[in-house]
């Protein structure tokens, strides 16, 4: 993507966020609205893992401006995997959608074109939200329901077992221990249990199609590839695609599905 069309694009992913109510503001200011609209505590919230299992504050919270700026680079990420994606009329799906705001603006660019968009997550409030806003903002393209991350687990027998060609996962896993390096039995385990659960997740792709898993902490994959690659899921790259100002890295990890 030349740089003309990159400024459009940020331009459009910016304006986007701000019909949705999503500005660019600092910790505190994100605090106080949270404060105000809930009469509550922030770190009462927090501490009792409200502030993003809430619908009514999910958005609010990715204000915030690691967030914001976050967004912005995944969105732009995802355009551009897309557009070089060699299936035209591919299905893409979003786990652990919440709100729906990455998919919904997905679709929107895309309403165009001979592509499917769907999204799940676990919180029913979240669906009713996404099926919202994508009323609102009339796409026909995008469709959002129930369910879990561990699929296999829950049920095996379900008709989203293979069905989609491009599934993603925006930082709804919580895979930061990735960044682990040393290969204490408490790392290892850890090890089992994140393969496992990207596994579980990747079971919705296609064989021959594409798993992202994005918003991880480090690019440092090596120790879970042998358990994946046992379930048929190969390793193709990680991207870095955003910096926080202290420094902390962001990266897309990228897996090819292979039945």
């Amino acid at each position: 993507m030349n740089n003309e069309n990159n400024n459009i694009l940020d331009q459009r992913i910016r304006e986007y966020l701000a019909q949705n109510g999503i500005a660019e503001l600092s910790r505190e200011e994100v605090k106080n609205k949270i404060e105000c609209l809930s009469g509550m505590d922030f770190l009462e919230l927090k501490n009792r893992f409200q502030v993003h299992e809430l619908p009514d504050f999910y958005e609010i919270g990715q204000s915030g401006r690691d967030n914001y700026n976050y967004r912005i680079a995944f969105l732009k990420w995802m355009v551009n995997f897309i557009d070089s994606y060699p299936i035209g009329d591919c299905s893409i799906l979003d786990s652990g959608c919440a709100t729906g705001l990455d998919l919904c603006f997905l679709a929107g660019h895309y309403k165009d074109r001979d592509k499917i968009f769907k999204g799940y997550d676990k919180q029913e409030g979240m669906i009713f939200l996404a099926k919202e806003k994508a009323k609102r903002l009339s796409l026909k393209n995008v469709e959002f329901y129930v369910s879990d991350h561990d699929l296999d687990i829950v049920n095996p027998d379900s008709s989203e077992i293979c069905s989609v060609d491009v599934l993603y996962n925006n930082n709804s896993l919580g895979l930061p221990e990735m960044r682990a390096e040393n290969k204490t039995e408490a790392v290892e385990e850890i090890d089992r249990v994140q393969a496992s659960r990207i596994a579980n997740v990747l079971s919705r792709v296609k064989s021959g199609g594409t798993g992202i898993i994005g918003g991880v902490y480090t690019g440092k994959v090596d120790s879970l590839l042998p358990r994946l690659e046992n379930r048929g899921i190969v390793y193709v790259r990680g991207e870095k695609i955003f910096n926080t100002p202290l420094g902390l890295e962001y990266f897309n990890q990228v897996f090819e599905i292979h039945r």
